[in-house]
């Protein structure tokens, strides 16, 4: 088994895992940075006391949904790598790997000094950082240490197919669409209602997640544009197949939260049509339309 296949599967279940745990306790990752801040105590008028929330209920959740979102990006991540290493094109495996390499060192390295600046605001040690971030540096150094030897190979330069058609023209609007997260952090925020009155906590953490959310979405839409110019056929369709999974997903989680009203309505509609559209384009592009699978595709037990 090549090194870049053992370590593109390491970081799927890795990255799948941590996406599990970031959408279904998103309360989790809070608690390592204590957000929210501890219930003030206070005294109540006729004596005794109270237990008062330092940061609004409703604007917790919000914040939560951010979590859960940032989280719910890695599924994506984790479809390219899984998908890449069941192809076992060699080319496609270290394009696949160096690419989710990089792109992890970028967010981890953006996450460090992010967090770092509000270990006074919610009154963390360091060492919860280094519990968030090491883990997953020394998997992207791995992936890249296991790509760069298979980059020497040359591509497929097989048909793209339907399948990497839709799949690069959902690639090019979600990345940019996870630009804006990363450069226009305070902009974004503002057409979802989010981070102009908030509670300097609430805000301090959004603005870290943020950027380090955009990084997935353009990371993973970058590595799969890779994957489109590899020309392998079968990694290509395997790949779509997981985007499109992870389209229906995400489709569900902007829904809730515009039934929920988490967010500004106007905004988090474009968003859940948007999501759809591209889970149709990839779904019925790629999944339905193609009449079999690429003939270089890994053939089906019986």
């Amino acid at each position: 088994m090549p090194a870049s296949q053992t370590a593109l599967k390491v970081f799927g279940a890795v990255f799948m895992l941590r996406a599990l745990v970031g959408t279904f306790h998103p309360t989790t990752l809070g608690s390592m940075i204590n957000y929210p801040p501890p219930a003030k105590e206070e005294k109540a008028f006729l004596g005794g006391s109270k237990m008062t929330e330092v940061v609004d209920v409703a604007e917790q959740k919000q914040v939560m949904m951010i979590t859960q979102f940032y989280s719910l990006s890695q599924v994506g991540l984790s479809g390219i790598a899984i998908t890449a290493a069941r192809a076992g094109d060699p080319y496609s495996m270290s394009i696949a790997s160096v690419g989710l390499g990089v792109f992890t060192l970028m967010f981890c390295a953006y996450g460090y000094f992010a967090l770092s600046s509000l270990t006074d605001t919610l009154c963390f040690e360091m060492k919860a950082i280094v519990r968030m971030i090491v883990p997953y540096s020394l998997i992207a150094i791995y992936l890249i240490y296991s790509g760069m030897p298979g980059l020497s190979a040359k591509p497929a330069s097989q048909s793209i197919g339907k399948s990497g058609t839709v799949m690069a023209i959902c690639s090019i609007f979600g990345l940019l669409q996870g630009l804006p997260l990363i450069f226009f952090t305070d902009a974004w925020l503002a057409n979802f209602s989010l981070g102009v009155e908030m509670h300097p906590t609430s805000r301090g953490v959004i603005m870290s997640l943020a950027p380090m959310w955009g990084i997935c979405i353009a990371g993973g839409a970058a590595v799969r544009l890779a994957l489109i110019r590899a020309g392998h056929t079968a990694s290509i369709y395997a790949a779509n197949r997981s985007l499109s999974v992870y389209y229906a997903m995400l489709v569900g989680a902007l829904a809730m939260a515009k039934s929920q009203g988490s967010f500004s309505g106007t905004a988090i509609t474009v968003q859940c049509y948007a999501a759809f559209v591209y889970f149709g384009l990839t779904y019925f592009g790629g999944v339905v339309a193609d009449s079999a699978e690429p003939a270089s595709a890994p053939k089906k037990k019986k």
